[in-house]
């Protein structure tokens, strides 16, 4: 089983002997936070044994210079959001999210 370490910004990873939880997917975002706007980015993706995809997204792509969608996007469940999307899309969710100033 694996959790997501929001605090952290980490994933712990227990594994059982039962052989279906280490089919489960790992979902997770990566977060390298900065106090420069240009260099806050995310690495999001989805690891297991069938699937193996990552993303890179930076704050300079999201289509706003807004002051709110600064502080947005430092609290921690702006991180949750972004997984949602990945979830839900892709890279392509995200980026179309991104283009649109993350409503």
């Amino acid at each position: 089983m694996k959790t997501l370490n929001i605090e952290s910004n980490s994933i712990e990873s227990t594994s059982f002997e039962d052989p279906e939880y280490s089919k489960q997917p790992c979902w997770y975002v990566d977060i390298n936070k900065s106090e420069k706007k240009k260099d806050y980015k995310w690495k999001i993706g989805i690891k297991n044994t069938e699937q193996n995809e990552e993303f890179e997204c930076k704050f300079s792509e999201i289509s706003s210079n807004n002051h709110s969608i600064w502080d947005r996007i430092r609290d921690n469940a702006f991180a949750i959001e972004l997984l949602q999307k990945f979830k839900m899309g892709g890279e392509s969710a995200i980026r179309d999210w991104f283009k649109h100033g993350c409503p």
